[in-house]
């Protein structure tokens, strides 16, 4: 239990330390960085691929990548996966009409439920059907 409290801290502060330094981008990249989450966001369901992001943000592949690297610490694809993992919470844990867990899964394009479970607990820090107990009652 203790291991697992000190990871999520060890987590949550690399990501506070990534979302710092996300406000402190100049504005050029500041501007990239939100145009990628907007298009993530308006297209979550939905599997979306570097090259989409290129076409959205007028970049190469590389320069995305360099981009997620260097701003977010994390690949363009990891960008997506935590964006997708944090819809997957708010739905499992507000919306009423969810009947299970593999539904809203497979919604969101996590196929291997195995592993779709093991990333959502890393990430979040309990398993998907948790999250889905709490908001039921």
């Amino acid at each position: 239990m203790y291991y697992n409290k000190l990871l999520a801290h060890m987590v949550i502060g690399e990501f506070s330390c990534n979302l710092e330094r996300y406000r402190q981008l100049p504005m050029s990249e500041h501007r990239l960085i939100e145009r990628i989450r907007q298009h993530v966001l308006r297209n979550i369901v939905q599997d979306i691929s570097i090259e989409d992001l290129s076409k959205v943000c007028r970049l190469s592949r590389k320069s995305i990548y360099n981009l997620c690297r260097r701003e977010l610490g994390m690949t363009p694809l990891s960008y997506i996966r935590c964006l997708k993992l944090d819809s997957v919470y708010s739905e499992l844990k507000q919306d009423d009409r969810v009947r299970n867990v593999t539904e809203v899964a497979l919604k969101y394009g996590f196929t291997n439920l195995g592993r779709f479970s093991a990333q959502y607990k890393e990430y979040i820090g309990e398993l998907p059907s948790q999250t889905f107990r709490k908001g039921v009652f």
